[in-house]
């Protein structure tokens, strides 16, 4: 009810009409109206005043984001799937249409995007990721907010896919009396970064005559993946010597290439 400004000036189409838009900044009492000055042929009018009330937008809602791995705990190029809901926090019902951002992490540190989903009816939202190598991985989903909802993140989970292991073996010497001893090295790596796997058990097994086979010894690899282990072999006959790693959190398990070992 104040002194009035122009909003804006518009040309009348054909028939006579005119179109002007107006986003108000702060909540209050509007009057709007229309004035025309005239022209050689038509005399100067003006419209009635329209009175708009414009209230404040309503607090955003609170909400809470979920995450899961399905299979949680997928192999090597098995597909799997990051989903979860999108749920108001004072409802506790699901938010349909609206952005979810799924990141991947291998350290903590530094996030990379997976995927952008838009949450479905019931506010379930699904991203799809497949890793050939492996590896322990960290997954988060996060929501921005918008006027009608804040944002909100939800808890990192990990997901570990086991890599490959390699276990090798020697043995020396191959001919020995009965009683004799077997000197038997070998090493332990993930054969894709040549790391080594320090700290690991690895069985030696040991097979009569290839029937069957059983624990011959137990050695644990060093700092640089190397492991040894000296036993005896009582009995004369044929036997052959594989290592054996049973696998861990992390890696699969690996047989590696057998010796045979002649007692006579």
């Amino acid at each position: 009810a104040g002194a009035w400004s122009t909003l804006g000036q518009r040309t009348t189409d054909e028939k006579g009409e005119y179109t002007l838009a107006h986003t108000p900044s702060m909540a209050g009492t509007y009057k709007y109206r229309a004035t025309y000055a005239g022209s050689t042929t038509h005399a100067s009018s003006a419209s009635a005043t329209v009175t708009i009330r414009v209230t404040g937008m309503p607090l955003a809602h609170g909400t809470m984001l979920t995450i899961q791995s399905t299979p949680a705990s997928p192999l090597r190029g098995e597909p799997y799937t990051l989903s979860g809901l999108l749920r108001d926090t004072s409802t506790g019902k699901g938010i349909s249409g609206k952005a979810v951002r799924v990141e991947r992490s291998t350290d903590l540190g530094t996030w990379t995007l997976v995927g952008m989903a838009i949450t479905q009816t019931g506010g379930s939202y699904s991203v799809s990721e497949v890793q050939q190598a492996g590896g322990r991985f960290s997954y988060r989903a996060a929501f921005s907010g918008d006027r009608s909802y804040l944002g909100s993140a939800s808890p990192v989970i990990p997901v570990v896919i086991k890599r490959v292991s390699e276990v090798s073996l020697s043995a020396s010497p191959v001919l020995i009396p009965p009683g004799g001893t077997v000197n038997c090295t070998g090493t332990l790596v993930d054969p894709q970064s040549g790391a080594a796997l320090a700290g690991e058990p690895v069985k030696v097994m040991i097979s009569p005559e290839n029937a069957h086979w059983t624990v011959f010894g137990t050695a644990v690899t060093g700092t640089d993946g190397s492991w040894k282990l000296a036993s005896r072999i009582a009995n004369a006959g044929s036997y052959y010597l594989a290592a054996r790693f049973e696998g861990s959190a992390s890696y699969d398990e690996d047989w590696s290439n057998s010796v045979g070992i002649t007692v006579r």
